[in-house]
């Protein structure tokens, strides 16, 4: 569970390779120097990177594409060329959005070999490591996520350099996210599994995960350190959906914003998730440590519900002209069950389609709120633009003033959706 971590660094390799051989490296592909007897010699230089990397075959047919100054090396077999074309245009789909997001790709070269590393791909600095071929539950969207998913690690981890085995929620979490964004930009979705009509991104099981799954270890444990199987789902699980609730807690543009000065100020350095959560406070003003001492450094659990909803018509004054319109007080309590603890919106939607909304921090077990309107209300809700993800039950976010019976549709809806989950994750186990 542990990736290269070093200094940056400048090289100089020297390699003698068979005269048939191609080859991708960290600096690229390039020509050999000489040809001798059966033999290349290369003479490779790469500057400012964390590592080197290279790798050599005789097997693999080599497509290039130059995109704004960056070359980017296809080695891929013969009988996965149909989905070249897609592969590409998604790669620099990639670089444009986290070029316009963060900063411009800082190298002149890019290489993504075909070759199965043990796990879906693997990164390198300037070369990725994976399989080009499908797999089954993804509807063939895996090679494509793949290959954003290891491209974002070229920001989050060449350049913006964690140390994934002391760190790797802020490694794999983090690119695990920003890939899920990425996707849904660049394919309209950001489906890791479709199958049978399931759908869900790498985001959505975090959600999972922490449902189901539970956890004993903090997001910040060492990668050797977890208890059990804990990593994978703590750093590909976990961690995405509390960066997702993050963005909730301070609002997708301030969150984006914050989290792209982040990059720019270490870029070619070594930060770690204090340097994350300082560089977020000084962009957003605002404290954040409540939050990274319970999700990131603790174990906190969360849990709101929202408990009850009455609407009641108020009574006629006989001093106000009787033809005034109706009035009714609805009533909304909301309750916090663990020690988690998230701000939140209480939205209430009445009969007349108008929309009502009270802001309360969550700190209390219980709160109870009451609105004035002219219409009964219709439901009460909570999350209503689905962020909080690490929340355990979010079929408890809403409730209808409805008959049971829609009640009870509810609870079986709810029920089909949890089968539905439960059928996805043990596939993807």
């Amino acid at each position: 569970h542990t990736e290269f971590f070093s200094n940056f660094s400048d090289y100089r390799i020297a390699l003698k390779l068979p005269e048939n051989f191609k080859l991708a490296s960290t600096p690229g592909s390039g020509k050999a120097d000489s040809t001798v007897e059966g033999n290349s010699y290369y003479s490779l230089a790469a500057e400012n990177v964390i590592d080197f990397a290279f790798g050599c075959g005789p097997g693999w047919q080599v497509q290039s594409v130059q995109h704004q100054g960056t070359a980017i090396d296809f080695f891929y077999r013969r009988e996965r060329s149909d989905m070249l074309p897609e592969f590409e245009q998604t790669i620099i789909a990639t670089l444009d959005y986290f070029g316009s997001r963060f900063f411009a790709y800082p190298y002149n070269n890019l290489a993504f070999v075909d070759i199965d590393p043990g796990a879906g791909g693997m990164e390198l600095p300037a070369m990725v490591a994976m399989s080009f071929g499908e797999r089954q539950f993804t509807g063939g969207a895996e090679v494509m996520l793949t290959g954003i998913h290891e491209t974002t690690h070229q920001w989050f981890y060449a350049v913006v350099a964690t140390n994934e085995a002391d760190e790797p929620w802020l490694d794999e979490g983090l690119t695990t996210y920003l890939t899920d964004k990425a996707a849904m930009h660049i394919l309209g979705s950001a489906n890791l599994v479709d199958f049978w009509g399931i759908k869900l991104s790498m985001t959505d099981i975090g959600a999972l995960l922490v449902r189901f799954l539970g956890s004993l270890d903090p997001l910040d444990t060492q990668s050797e350190n977890f208890h059990d199987n804990d990593y994978n789902s703590n750093i590909y699980g976990k961690a995405p959906a509390v960066i997702k609730t993050l963005e909730g807690v301070l609002g997708s543009k301030t969150f984006e914003k914050a989290l792209g000065e982040f990059a720019v100020r270490y870029k070619f350095g070594h930060p770690d998730s204090r340097d994350l959560l300082n560089s977020l406070e000084e962009s957003t003003d605002r404290q954040l440590d409540w939050f990274f001492d319970m999700y990131i450094y603790g174990t906190a659990r969360v849990d709101y519900e929202v408990v009850s909803l009455s609407s009641e018509r108020l009574p006629d004054r006989d001093d106000v002209d009787s033809t005034r319109a109706d009035q009714y007080e609805t009533t909304v309590e909301v309750q916090r069950a663990y020690d988690g603890v998230l701000p939140q919106e209480v939205v209430i939607c009445f009969e007349d389609g108008s929309k009502s909304t009270q802001s309360w921090d969550g700190l209390t077990r219980y709160r109870e709120f009451e609105f004035t309107s002219t219409t009964p209300a219709v439901w009460a809700a909570i999350d209503t633009a689905y962020f909080y993800l690490i929340d355990e039950d979010l079929t408890n976010n809403s409730i209808k003033a409805a008959p049971e019976t829609e009640q009870l549709f509810s609870f079986c809806a709810s029920l089909g959706f949890l089968v539905q989950l439960l059928l996805a994750v043990g596939g993807m186990l």
